[in-house]
């Protein structure tokens, strides 16, 4: 059964949101073969990405380990880790590089963030360990997101603000972090 409705509720926006079809990807159990259903899932974000479309789609992500890049183009999508029992971790990059409309990703961890394209982009309760670049005037809104890591960097190169609302910025960063965004406690 599909879900129609999620509300975010305390992390973020708090905005419910409806979905037009839900994705399903398994890094362990599933098969690119299957229909990305919820008892026949994906097994990896490459196939996923041909086959979202573009009109509001949810994909949900289960736990594990996913060893390759995402590369987000299609208009109003949601990933959301529903990692029960264990941990959504991308290896790869997340490149969220649409022109218009948003993207929202919950509950994910990632090596690297890519923020290309000029629609606003969402992270509620993710960890980025490495790397976050923005170059794009997109809107950048992270609410609960870990950015402690030692070596994770910052880099923005365009207009458009990134916004921290009770995310840990790791000491290191605080200072530039502060220069080209704002900064919620």
């Amino acid at each position: 059964m599909a879900i129609q409705k999620i509300d975010l509720g305390g992390g973020g926006s708090g905005v419910s949101f409806k979905y037009s079809k839900e994705w399903h990807v398994d890094p362990v159990n599933g098969l690119d073969t299957n229909d990305g259903s919820y008892d026949k899932p994906f097994k990896t974000l490459d196939y996923l990405v041909g086959q979202v479309g573009n009109t509001g789609e949810i994909v949900y992500l289960h736990a594990g380990t996913y060893n390759e890049d995402l590369i987000l183009t299609s208009l109003n999508v949601t990933v959301k880790g529903v990692g029960i029992g264990g941990i959504i971790n991308i290896t790869g990059n997340v490149v969220v590089g649409q022109a218009t409309s948003s993207t929202r990703i919950i509950g994910v961890r990632m090596s690297n963030l890519f923020h290309t394209g000029a629609a606003a982009l969402y992270l509620d309760s993710c960890q980025i360990v490495a790397g976050f670049e923005k170059s794009s005037s997109g809107y950048t809104e992270m609410n609960d997101t870990d950015l402690q890591t030692a070596i994770v960097s910052v880099t923005v190169t365009a207009t458009g603000y990134v916004t921290f609302n009770q995310c840990r910025v790791g000491p290191s960063l605080y200072d530039a972090v502060l220069h080209v965004t704002t900064y919620k406690d």
